[in-house]
């Protein structure tokens, strides 16, 4: 008895710390995403570039700030994963679980994401300084001169893929982290809803909301729409539907319900990513309906760029 109730103490725990782990993952990269949006009187307020530069106040609290703080909350989502495990095996010690959890293999492939999506990061940022001197609109415009043409394909086609597709990768390798440690925990990590409050779902699903905001738009303006953000879309809706399939199905639907308040057997982390999903798919849906195909970037439509959004929304509402 008193290591059952040491066990379910241990889940709850590892629940609660699943989800606030979960929810600073998204938050760093919600907040990376954010940042486009910020006026530039409020950047060159913050931190101001030497003008022979040629970068903007948003470029270098991305570059210098929060791009780093994603890569950071990454590998500390890694090693919390791991430390439930060791945890775990502590209290099932003679019950036949798996005695290591592959961290070196998970920290090496989370490390290649990195260095792929910082390379994408570095290229876009540097040619988009160059082009926004060449063309200020950033525009394509096919008789231009070779150099801006160049500069066009390593700014917004190259550097986009590569970036978002090392963000991809490294959202990959978490969700596999998270799906093996949780087999090796014997279903112990938390799910959805298991020991966490109302306040904690809330948050979950706000920065999934988000987030899957954040991964529409970054597609539509980087034109990976198709390419890899929808792709990636399907994969993680796939993945939390597949989640299921490692739990304990010798409990009835209504000791889950009781455990849970829905998807029950999701892990937070597959969870969020599949909800984030669902809201890129049907914004892209949408996207694609009412403005046609290939989707238009929101500039081209006079939306103007991201951090004018904020002061369009206030003419708006006034």
């Amino acid at each position: 008895m008193t290591h059952v109730t040491s066990s379910r103490k241990s889940t709850i725990e590892s629940g609660k710390g699943a989800t606030l782990h979960t929810c600073l993952l998204l938050a760093s990269y919600v907040g990376t995403g954010l940042i486009i949006f910020l006026p530039n009187r409020v950047g060159d307020a913050i931190v101001q570039a030497p003008p022979h530069w040629g970068l903007g106040a948003r470029d270098l609290i991305k570059i210098c700030l929060l791009h780093p703080l994603c890569m950071v909350s990454s590998f500390l989502h890694l090693l919390f994963l791991h430390r439930s495990c060791t945890r775990a095996q502590k209290h099932r010690q003679n019950s036949g679980a798996p005695e290591a959890w592959p961290l070196s293999t998970f920290a090496v492939l989370l490390a290649l994401s990195v260095v792929i999506a910082s390379e994408g990061a570095g290229m876009h940022v540097a040619t988009n300084a160059l082009h926004s001197i060449v063309n200020p609109g950033n525009e394509y415009r096919p008789h231009a001169p070779h150099l801006e043409r160049v500069l066009y394909f390593m700014d917004e086609i190259l550097g986009h893929r590569v970036w978002f597709f090392g963000l991809a990768l490294m959202w990959s390798v978490l969700l596999f982290a998270e799906r093996s440690a949780r087999a090796c925990m014997r279903a112990q990590l938390c799910t959805h809803g298991k020991g966490r409050s109302v306040c904690a779902s809330v948050w979950l699903h706000l920065f999934a909301l988000l987030h899957g905001f954040g991964w529409f738009a970054a597609g539509v303006e980087g034109q990976t729409l198709e390419v890899i953000t929808i792709p990636f879309s399907l994969f993680a809706i796939a993945f939390a539907a597949c989640c299921p399939a490692g739990s304990d199905r010798s409990k009835t639907f209504k000791e889950r319900a009781e455990e849970s308040s829905f998807f029950p057997h999701v892990p937070p982390l597959a969870y969020a990513l599949g909800v984030s999903g669902v809201v890129c798919i049907v914004l892209s849906g949408l996207w694609c309906y009412f403005y046609g195909y290939p989707p238009p970037e929101f500039r081209v439509l006079g939306l103007g760029h991201f951090h004018s959004w904020p002061k369009q929304l206030l003419q708006m509402l006034m």
